[in-house]
């Protein structure tokens, strides 16, 4: 089957045709070994070469390195429900709306926490509930990140 186009389960054609790249670049017994073929536009290549140079590693391990995170988020996403980036879009609208939800959560967490400040004579009971205040600002920030 040919795979550029379209054919073998590939829903569209791969318009990009511009720069090979490889994802794997090694030496094996004096031999150059190239493993992951893809092509990219030339500005991403350039991107590539220009962010591994600044962390001053192979632009292969670079490409590995996304890959690796992008399939662990990709399937904890999927797990928990979350975006896998290759859904539909949120909209404005919708966005607009989650944020109040979170606005108005964040707020009812604050307003126990003071509760649970002032009537609880318990150290582990307070510490949990700061611990859970914590937590809620950094999941609020997490979302307002997430458009």
């Amino acid at each position: 089957m040919n795979k550029k186009t379209g054919e073998g389960g590939i829903p569209q054609i791969d318009k990009v045709r511009d720069t090979d790249i490889f994802v794997a670049e090694f030496y094996e017994d004096g031999k150059k070994q190239r493993l992951g073929h893809a092509k990219l536009c030339h500005q991403m290549n350039n991107s590539l070469g220009r962010i591994s140079k600044g962390l001053k590693v192979s632009k292969s391990l670079l490409i590995r390195k996304i890959l690796e995170s992008y399939i662990k988020f990709f399937d904890e996403s999927k797990v928990i429900g979350g975006q896998t980036h290759f859904d539909a879009e949120k909209t404005m609208n919708e966005w607009i709306s989650e944020r109040y939800d979170m606005s108005e959560c964040q707020k009812e967490i604050l307003q126990m926490n003071k509760m649970i400040q002032s009537n609880s004579k318990s150290p582990e009971v307070q510490l949990m509930s700061k611990q859970l205040v914590v937590m809620s600002k950094m999941m609020n920030l997490v979302h307002k990140n997430n458009l």
